[in-house]
């Protein structure tokens, strides 16, 4: 599972929209919505997310506590 509040959060801060996400990373902007509501992902679509955000894709693998 990943961090959805974390792509969020990073999303805000970068003021993207779900559309420039997709865009940026090369989706589809349904999958970028679909990621962002299940939180589940194929581990090549969380690396362009992660790529678009400019971030580890470590950083968006929500931690269990």
């Amino acid at each position: 599972m990943y961090d959805t509040q974390k792509i969020r959060l990073l999303m805000l801060e970068k003021q993207l929209t779900q559309q420039e996400l997709a865009e940026k990373a090369g989706l589809n902007p349904g999958t970028v919505s679909r990621v962002l509501i299940t939180g589940n992902a194929k581990i090549k679509t969380i690396f362009k997310i992660a790529q678009a955000l400019n971030v580890d894709i470590t950083e968006l693998i929500r931690k269990e506590v």
